[in-house]
């Protein structure tokens, strides 16, 4: 399915690619913690 056909004009593929960079790394994060918090709640 294509962005622009469902109605995101604006998108460059560019911008699409980064967002899911971003996302990748925030997720990694959030699973890194959430094996800290069961490992005891240590904070590196």
């Amino acid at each position: 399915m294509r962005l622009r056909d469902q109605g995101f004009m604006d998108v460059a593929e560019g911008t699409i690619y980064a967002l899911l960079v971003r996302i990748e790394q925030r997720g990694s994060f959030l699973a890194a913690r959430l094996e800290q918090l069961r490992e005891g709640g240590k904070q590196t």
